[in-house]
């Protein structure tokens, strides 16, 4: 099966163009971080799934938009980004690079060689259209969070950060999560994800170990509200992304 076999049959000319550009970057690229399972190629393709059968680039761009902010936001945080670093930037410079993610003990590291070492034309990205923009922009926000996940220990697939986009978490919000997530021993955001969109965690952790993770996740988030209120919350949060 390809890359996009999955999307088959739903995926609009604009979202077909931006796959493409996806496709030819982490193919340039290659190697494991790009191309393998649970690469940047998939993980870029997951953030714009929702959205590839809209024949709009606005739309899509505003879903990659939507992810990166919050990603972004992290990823300056724990110091993998640079305050005035773009993620299309970051997505350009990969597929002009001489060197490999593999010649490096991480990804924060090949990262920085990206921004210190890759000379990048500003005129080049200007010049892009906004398929081409949107393209590289899934791929450097995916880059960002391989290095979010190589810092925090845990899996967070581009359908969890969908879903924090749909709630609309801020970023300390999901710094929360993640860390509450890991301190239970359950090392793959996906489970928060299946919880609230009512499937079983298919990593096969029991459903009440995540929806305690979650509690205690909203507990951070919120000290002051007490425990009806907390269960509101959660219901409210598997109501909205479940629509």
């Amino acid at each position: 099966m390809g890359l996009f076999s999955g999307l088959a049959g739903a995926i609009s000319s604009v979202g077909s163009a931006i796959c493409s550009g996806i496709s030819s970057v982490c193919s340039a690229v290659g190697g494991a971080l790009f191309t393998g399972s649970g690469g940047i190629a998939a993980l870029a393709t997951a953030i714009i799934g929702p959205v590839v059968a809209s024949p709009e680039v606005a739309l899509i761009m505003v879903a990659i938009q939507a992810v990166a902010s919050i990603v972004c936001a992290i990823a300056e945080s724990v110091g993998l980004k640079d305050k005035n670093e773009t993620p299309e930037e970051l997505g350009v410079k990969a597929q002009q690079a001489e060197k490999k993610p593999e010649d490096f003990d991480s990804t924060q590291k090949y990262i920085e060689y990206l921004r210190n070492e890759v000379e990048l034309d500003k005129k080049q990205i200007e010049k892009l259209s906004q398929e081409e923009k949107a393209g590289y922009a899934a791929v450097g926000t995916s880059l960002y969070i391989k290095g979010i996940e190589e810092q925090y220990g845990i899996k967070a697939p581009g359908e969890f950060w969908r879903t924090a986009a749909d709630l609309e978490l801020g970023s300390e919000d999901v710094k929360k999560y993640m860390e509450t997530f890991k301190e239970h021993g359950i090392k793959d955001m996906a489970d928060m994800n299946d919880y609230l969109k009512g499937f079983a965690p298919a990593s096969g952790v029991q459903p009440r170990q995540v929806s305690d993770c979650i509690i205690e996740g909203l507990k951070k988030i919120y000290p002051e509200m007490g425990e009806e209120g907390l269960y509101e919350k959660l219901n409210e949060m598997s109501l909205k992304v479940s629509q």
